[in-house]
């Protein structure tokens, strides 16, 4: 009987841990995809681009979903925030079903 509690309880700690690595990286991953959602927005309204449309293509490549966009523009300035959703793995009732990131990128003249 012993053997057979510890055996149970064994199982739930991994179960659990699994679980919270899988969310672990899905944080991970959504930061990722805003970094380069927001990098490549700014690299777009650089060079006179759309930046949202081009932060909207890398976020979908990426699997994740742009949920906002705000580019600002001044003299010599650009600034690119994004913020973007994600499911995460593995997705469990009653849990969060999006994680949400925000990036912002760009330069700012000192």
């Amino acid at each position: 009987m012993l053997a057979l509690i510890i055996v149970l309880v064994t199982c739930v700690v991994a179960y659990w841990t699994v679980v919270f690595a899988g969310w672990v990286g899905s944080i991970h991953r959504a930061r990722s995809a805003a970094d380069m959602a927001s990098l490549a927005g700014a690299h777009a309204l650089q060079v006179n681009g759309d930046a949202c449309s081009e932060a909207r293509r890398i976020a979908t490549s990426n699997g994740a979903e742009l949920t906002d966009c705000t580019p600002t523009r001044g003299i010599g300035e650009y600034v690119v925030e994004v913020t973007i959703a994600m499911p995460p793995t593995p997705s469990l009732p009653g849990a969060p079903s999006k994680v949400r990131e925000t990036s912002t990128a760009g330069e700012v003249q000192r």
